[in-house]
Order: C-alpha cells, then sequence, then structure tokens
C-alpha cells in the first residue's frame, strides 16, 4: 500500500480520505506514529504467507487496538440470562437449507450504518435482526432506531453507548410494543433523553425471541437460513480491526466483546465456507461494511466464539446470540412438529383468511397433503431443485392451474425469419436484469392475464434498451383494453395479440398512470392515450430449436409460453427446474436470460408473474438444452404446425433490432445501427460516405473478433461511421503541457478545443469551488460563462498535485486511495 510515498505522505493521503483532523500538533504526531505502527502491520501481514484474506488502512487506522475496542465494542456477556434453554429450536428439524444465503439479495437488510464513537453495536445488531424480519412479515424493509434503544432502553445490562445485550433489546421492543423507525428518531451517536413522543410512534414490533443452541454451527445454519440473526463475537484483534476482504480466518479469540448480525452464508470457488456478517463500523470498514467468516471450523466454539458456550455455566449460543420472532413469520421453512400449527403460521405469513370454518378445514387438508407431497420430494436426493411451501400451498393443482395460467394457444400461427437467425456467436451467460432491463418481480394475482405480464415485461424490455429508460408499464391497461381476438382479459388471452394491440393503440402507458387491478375493468381511455413506450412490429421465433431460442435471448427479453400445469412447478422453490412437466402450453412468461450451473446443468433465466414469493424470488430457472426437440415444458414444440411454443414472440422495435448487427445485408445493418444511435445525415451523398466508413470498421471488428487469444474484443457502438482520424479530433482534447510536473500556465483551457485538467483543477482552487450539473448543465458547446450559476458553489479542492512520471506502481498507489485523473493515448482505431 502507497509503498511508493512516504509514510508522512500516506498519513496526509489517509487524513484527506477520512476526513481527519487533530487538534493540535502534538496530537496529530501521536496519531501518526500509531498510524506508522498500523501500516507496518498492515503490509507485513499482507505480504506474508497464503492469507485468505486482507488487511488494509481504513478509517482506524490512527488508533490503536485498545483505543478502537473501546470506542466500538460494547457487547456486554451477562451471567443473568432470561430466555428458558429447555425450549425446542425452532429450526431443529431442518433438514435441508440452500448452498448458500444472501438476505441483502432478497431484500432483507438495510444500508449499512455507523455506530460512530458509541459502543452501541448491541443496539445495531438488535436493530437489523429487527428490519430482517420484519421485512421478511410484512415485505416491507425499514430502517429502524438504534437511537430509540441508546436513548430508551436502560434495563438489564443495556446502557446506551456504554455498552450493551441484544437480549434486552428485544426485551424492551416486545415491552414497549415496538420501535420507531430510524427516519422520526434518528440516530445521534451519543447518550440522549428517551424521547417519549416518538417513541410512542411505532413501525414495526416482535412478539418474541429465542436463542440458537450453543456450540452448533449446524443449528446456527438453520437459523441464517431462515433469517438475519443477531450474534455476537470476539472482535478485539488488530487484524480484525482492519480487516480489508477476503475470508477472515483469525487471529481472534472467544471473548465475546461485539455484537453484529448474521445475514448469510456461502462457499468460496475455492472450496471455503463462510458466515457473511453485517457491522455496524460504515462502509469504509471491510467489504463495503460486511465480512466473511469462515464457516465450519474444527473448534466447536466456532471462529471468534461463533458457537460457544459461554463459561460452562449454562447453554448459551454465542455468535448467533437470538433469533428475533414475530407473529407472522416464525415458519419461513415451516418444520414445526404439528400441522396445524404450521397452517395457522402460514395463514398469517400470507394474509389468509377463510370465510368459514369448513373451508378452513379443507384448505388445511390440501395445504396438508401438498406440505407431505414437498417434503417428500425434498427428501429423495439427486435432483436438482427444490419444492417449497407458498403462497399457493393451500390451493389444489387443478385450482392453481386455473387462477394462474392464462395463456391461449392460437389457431393461426404466423411465420417469419428469426432477425438473429445470422447470429453465430453469443455470451456464454446473459443476465437482462444485471444490465437494466428487467422490472421488479409482479403479481398478477387471482387473474389468468400472465399473456399480459409476459408482452408487457418483453416490451419493458426492448424499450430499455432502445432508450436507455427502464419503465414499468401497464398491464391493466391491456386486460381492460385489448379485449379483441383471443385476448380476454383474466380469463386469458395471447402476447401476439398484445403486441398487435400495442402497435394499433400506438403504445402503451405506465404502471403508475393505469395501475394493476387483477380484475376485468373497463377501459379508461384517458389514461390509454398516455404512451410512455412503443413497438413498431414483432416476430415468431422459429419452432423446435433452442438454438434459435439462444439467441434470441441473447439480445433481448422474450415472451415465452410454457406448460406450467405441473404441482411441482406449482411449488417450485429454487435449482434448476427439470420437470416433470408436459407441453400443454398454458402459461406466459419471459426469459430474460440463461446460464449454466456449477455442475454443468444449462438453464434458461425465466420471469414469473407470481410474486417473489414463488421460486427463487419469482424466478425458475429452467433446463436448457435438452434431448426433446420441443424442449423441457414445450419450450421450442411445434405440435402441429411450425409454431415456436416456448417462445412464442420477440419484441423488435425499429430502434433496437441490431444489437449485434449480424443480419445479413451490410446496407441492413447500417440502417438498424443508424436507428439505435439516432443518427440522421444531411443528405444521400453524405450517407453513402459514412456507409463505407460503417462497412469498413464493421470488417475490420469482425475480423479482429475472430482471431483468438485476444484478451478484448471489438464492437459496434456509436462511433463506427466515423474514421479514426475524425473520432480523434472530436473526441481527444487533451493538451500535452509542456512541463509535466508543474501547472504555472494560463490558457491552456480552451473549452471544446482541449485543454488541462492541472488548469482546471487551477480554476477550482482559485475560484473557490464548482457548481452542481444540474445547476449548470452540459451543453456540449462552447459558452458564455454564466456568473449566476457560477458563484453557487456544491464542492471545493484545496489543492491537487502530480502523481510521479513513469511509474505504475506509483500510479498503484494513488488510485488505492482515491479517483485519479489521467491521460492517455487513445488515438488508435483499436480504442
Amino acid at each position: 500500500m502507497l509503498s511508493d510515498l512516504s509514510m508522512s505522505e500516506k498519513h496526509e493521503m489517509w487524513m484527506v480520505r477520512y476526513k481527519r483532523v487533530y487538534k493540535d500538533d502534538t496530537e496529530k504526531e501521536m496519531r501518526f506514529k500509531i498510524f506508522k505502527d498500523n501500516m507496518e502491520f498492515i503490509e507485513s501481514f499482507n505480504s506474508g504467507g497464503n492469507h485468505p484474506y486482507k488487511v488494509g488502512a481504513n478509517a482506524f487506522a490512527d488508533q490503536t487496538n485498545e483505543e478502537f475496542k473501546a470506542a466500538r465494542n460494547g457487547y456486554k456477556f451477562s451471567t443473568n440470562k432470561k430466555l428458558d434453554q429447555t425450549t425446542p429450536f425452532r429450526y431443529e428439524n431442518v433438514t435441508v437449507v440452500p448452498p448458500s444465503m444472501d438476505w441483502r439479495k432478497k431484500g432483507a437488510v438495510t444500508q449499512v450504518k455507523d455506530q460512530g464513537q458509541c459502543g452501541s453495536c448491541w443496539a445495531f445488531s438488535t436493530i437489523a435482526a429487527t428490519e430482517g424480519i420484519t421485512q421478511l412479515s410484512t415485505g416491507k424493509l425499514i430502517s429502524l432506531s438504534e437511537q430509540e434503544l441508546v436513548d430508551c432502553d436502560r434495563s438489564g445490562e443495556d446502557e446506551g453507548c456504554e455498552g450493551g445485550e441484544m437480549e434486552d433489546g428485544f426485551e424492551f421492543i416486545i415491552k414497549n410494543k415496538g420501535i420507531n423507525a430510524e427516519a422520526a428518531y434518528p440516530y445521534q451517536a451519543v447518550d440522549g433523553t428517551c424521547n417519549t413522543k416518538e417513541e410512542a410512534i411505532y413501525a414495526a414490533r416482535i412478539s418474541g425471541y429465542e436463542k440458537v443452541p450453543a456450540n452448533s454451527e449446524k443449528a446456527l445454519l438453520q437459523a441464517v437460513a431462515n433469517q438475519p440473526i443477531s450474534v455476537s463475537i470476539d472482535a478485539s484483534g488488530y487484524a480484525f480491526q482492519l480487516y480489508s476482504s477476503g475470508i477472515f480466518t483469525g487471529d481472534c479469540g472467544t471473548d465475546l466483546d461485539h455484537g453484529v448480525t448474521a445475514v448469510g452464508y456461502g462457499v468460496t470457488d475455492d472450496g471455503m465456507k463462510y458466515w457473511l456478517v453485517k457491522n455496524s463500523w460504515g462502509a469504509s470498514w471491510g467489504d463495503g461494511g460486511y465480512i466473511m467468516m469462515q464457516r465450519d471450523v474444527s473448534a466447536k466454539q466456532g471462529l471468534c466464539g461463533i458457537a460457544m458456550d459461554s463459561s460452562g455455566n449454562f447453554s448459551f449460543a454465542l455468535l448467533l446470540l437470538v433469533g428475533v420472532w414475530t407473529l407472522e413469520a416464525t415458519s419461513r421453512t415451516l418444520t414445526e412438529s404439528s400441522m396445524a400449527e404450521r397452517h395457522e403460521q402460514w395463514m398469517a405469513l400470507h394474509g389468509r383468511v377463510y370465510k368459514d370454518a369448513a373451508e378452513k378445514e379443507m384448505r388445511f387438508e390440501i395445504f396438508k397433503t401438498n406440505v407431505e407431497n414437498i417434503e417428500a420430494f425434498n427428501s429423495v436426493g439427486g435432483k436438482s431443485y427444490k419444492r417449497g411451501v407458498n403462497a399457493f400451498t393451500d390451493l389444489t393443482n387443478e385450482e392453481f392451474r386455473a387462477s394462474r395460467n392464462g395463456f391461449k394457444l392460437r389457431s393461426n400461427p404466423r411465420t417469419s425469419v428469426l432477425k438473429y437467425e445470422n447470429l453465430t456467436v453469443v455470451p456464454s451467460t446473459m443476465d437482462w436484469r444485471k444490465k437494466g432491463a428487467v422490472t421488479p418481480v409482479k403479481d398478477q394475482g387471482q387473474c389468468g392475464c400472465c399473456w399480459a405480464f409476459s408482452a408487457v415485461a418483453a416490451m419493458e424490455g426492448i424499450n430499455q434498451l432502445s432508450t436507455g429508460k427502464l419503465i414499468s408499464l401497464s398491464e391493466q391497461e391491456l386486460v381492460d383494453c385489448d379485449t379483441s381476438g383471443e385476448d380476454q382479459g383474466c380469463n386469458g388471452g395471447l402476447m401476439d395479440q398484445a403486441f398487435k394491440f400495442i402497435i394499433e393503440n400506438k403504445g402503451l402507458t405506465t404502471e403508475s398512470n393505469y395501475p394493476y387491478e387483477a380484475i376485468d375493468g373497463i377501459c379508461s381511455t384517458s389514461k390509454e392515450s398516455s404512451h410512455a413506450a412503443k413497438i413498431t412490429g414483432y416476430g415468431d421465433v422459429p419452432a423446435n430449436s433452442e438454438s434459435a431460442l439462444l439467441k434470441a435471448v441473447a439480445m433481448q427479453p422474450i415472451s415465452v409460453a410454457i406448460d406450467a400445469s405441473g404441482s411441482d412447478f406449482q411449488s417450485y422453490s429454487s435449482g434448476v427446474f427439470t420437470g416433470e412437466c408436459g407441453t400443454q402450453l398454458d402459461h406466459g412468461v419471459t426469459a430474460v436470460g440463461y446460464g449454466e450451473n456449477p455442475e454443468g446443468t444449462k438453464y434458461w433465466l425465466v420471469k414469473n408473474s407470481w410474486g417473489t414469493s414463488w421460486g427463487e424470488e419469482g424466478y425458475i430457472r429452467m433446463q436448457r438444452d435438452v434431448d426433446a426437440e420441443e424442449g423441457l415444458c414445450g419450450l421450442g414444440s411445434s405440435g402441429n404446425f411450425a409454431f415456436a411454443l416456448f417462445l412464442i414472440v420477440g419484441v423488435w422495435t425499429l430502434e433496437a433490432t441490431s444489437r449485434t448487427l449480424t443480419e445479413a445485408s451490410m446496407a441492413e445493418r447500417h440502417e438498424q445501427w443508424m436507428a439505435l444511435h439516432g443518427r440522421v445525415y444531411k443528405d444521400a451523398e453524405e450517407k453513402v460516405m459514412r456507409f463505407e466508413i460503417f462497412k469498413t470498421n464493421v470488417e475490420n471488428i469482425e475480423a479482429f473478433n475472430s482471431v483468438r487469444g485476444k484478451s478484448y474484443k471489438h464492437g459496434v457502438n456509436a462511433f463506427t461511421d466515423v474514421t479514426n482520424e475524425e473520432f480523434r479530433a472530436s473526441r481527444n482534447g487533451l493538451k500535452l503541457q509542456s512541463d509535466p510536473r508543474t501547472s504555472m500556465f494560463n490558457g491552456e483551457d480552451q473549452g471544446c478545443n482541449g485543454g488541462l485538467m492541472d488548469q482546471a483543477f487551477k480554476f477550482i482552487i482559485e475560484n473557490k469551488g464548482l457548481t452542481t450539473e444540474s445547476n449548470y448543465p452540459y451543453e456540449a458547446t462552447d459558452g458564455s460563462c454564466s456568473t449566476t450559476k457560477e458563484s453557487s458553489h456544491a464542492a471545493k479542492i484545496t489543492g491537487y498535485e502530480d502523481v510521479p512520471a513513469n511509474s505504475e506502481s506509483a500510479l498503484f498507489n494513488a488510485v488505492a486511495m482515491q479517483p485519479i485523473s489521467v491521460a492517455i493515448d487513445a488515438s488508435g482505431s483499436d480504442f
């Protein structure tokens, strides 16, 4: 770290980064010596041995370990335990847990917080667990108030910034009948007087909590598989203080002094198991505020006292101290001994209310049968997917199909040529969610309008790819207004008909303007007339061809139809779905990607419209490249006519047909490229000239990419119709200064005609700051300086300096500390 700089320079840079100001030179000298010792430890550790983790100069690098522990580690271990240790562990009968868990990805973890110089870790651990279980029980992630605990919870061991216990925190929340939101009772990092007025406004509550059995990482795994869990650890060591990244393996003891929250677990590519732990020391510590701690170690206590019995006098799990349990969310895996209790808990979790005792008894019998079938299925090894209890577990398969599967197979199939048929190379994996082309999972409810959700999801995707804007569009407009032909709202329909409606209607409005109601309604022509997105056409993917489907999904999200009638599909939970299913297509969904799991099973990534409680947060992975030509569940079935039945239609807009420009005609590719990038030429002569440049560039790109062994690829982009000389003239405006070290120049910066970053920094300093982009927006032309806008300064700098020339090591050290302005030669056609 910063080895080419003197230690004093490192300290100065560190002070700037973390905004550290000392009261006088004496304190600065003292802190410098501590910083120096810590830096030497960091460099020695990182350079020695094959450690699976790194330490680094974080916000605590100028503190001794003793100071750090005193200010940050406020967990108090009490011998006066409140909970009855004879109570059976709620998840002890869970036999199967996911191979990995990350509650952040499931929306149950708020942003990393910072307790500051206050020993209130116990409050942050308590609150994080409460936030998690509240989200799991209500669907709402609310940032709750640690300060309320600091100010108001003064019973037992809890003493605000002087430390406390998570147990006492949970006890307070229960007795207080709830806890406030952070926004209403914000964190101050100091002990304060309890604000009883604010305290009385409850944003969340719990009805109980319980411990995880001591000395058992297995029990901890069962608990964390079901919810975020408050835990206590020994965080007293230097390595923990300065942890930066990787799997933490020690050194640490078992003198528990810090409360944190276990929010997941997993296994690295190297096979090392770990716990994912959320800390409360800000996002600059560790891996964005988190630490991965080694799991399943040889010691029964676990790493840093992960599952330790406190002193042998009583049983107490010390990493996982307590789990929060609400009435609504105690049964995430429903493994309690009584099936009737499981049904009651399931009812509370999903808000199910029956009209009378007779209906409840009937639903219980269906629930019981389904749960038994699920557990029998999951108990058999060798499956690539799991079934699970979800919102549909009290429905028979017949009822489920009738309410959810509304796709109608058309009798007059279209024939068309696949626009991507000449595409020869596709990415090995694709996930359009990661590319910002997929809106959140929606829920069609008890309305058979899957066709509308499938059509809208595909249109949302292509609209984002063509405009750069991801807009949630209106399914209800299709349900209410598209009632010609096969489309009949909640009684089923076709994606083809929906696309035809959108084209004829000249667009579709937003979901916020025409929200989903889950019932057939009267078309609102006033809402309908406000179009947020449009398409100009659509096309079918060839039948019986997963290869054609792959090419299409590689380019955009695609509307597809499947056979979703089986009970396996109804209760699908996770993994790569391999059946059982037929080819009687009855459900419209959207293919938003594809990939391959670690075991080598290829799959389609499919977005459903049954809410996030179904499947993998609303998605299913379906086996790809199966032996049957029709594909899994009719993936590419033809039936009695040439028609791709898994992938029914793909949405094609004029603006987005040519994402990789692989069509046969170069002239067509140029036209599509022009539409995609909004290029308009002044006359036919310029168009011909630009086409020749475009053609030459495309040929060069394809020739380059056809040669193996390259570490990078060329691609068609917004600059493909300009020569390299034109590109350099319009884009590369850096002026090389005659003296690379000094900054005493005048007049080098000339707006669009080029300039120097040195001069820009000098201007900012002399100008005493710079305003925001929103106040003084970019125009891409030279303009007259607006002194009124300029005078509103949003940020300033006090100086700048050069990184030593001809030294990647020096540049590496600088970039490790902050983003750095650099100059490069970007003149080549490769660039």
